[in-house]
């Protein structure tokens, strides 16, 4: 017997659920890599011409871009909500 999952609009079965949760999180992936490789590709871009700076590995990206949410979240949630 298949589980049905009831809302205001209809039901969903367990594989409707399972296939939703798996888009979400591979939407969100493919976001965060995305931002990483941007950040990635503009960083080796201008950083070493401008500054002398070093070049950083597309992880190294990903961390920054991991880090930079961490702090916004922080500083959002401090500042009470406000835009």
């Amino acid at each position: 017997m298949t589980r049905r999952y009831k809302f205001s609009g209809g039901s969903w079965s367990g594989a409707d659920v399972a296939f939703g949760c798996l888009a979400v999180t591979t939407f969100i992936a493919a976001v965060a890599l995305i931002q990483a490789w941007a950040l990635w590709a503009l960083w080796n871009w201008l950083v070493p011409s401008l500054f002398s700076g070093p070049t950083i590995t597309f992880w190294q990206a990903f961390g920054i871009c991991a880090l930079l949410s961490i702090i916004g979240n922080f500083f959002r949630s401090r500042s009470g909500g406000k835009s």
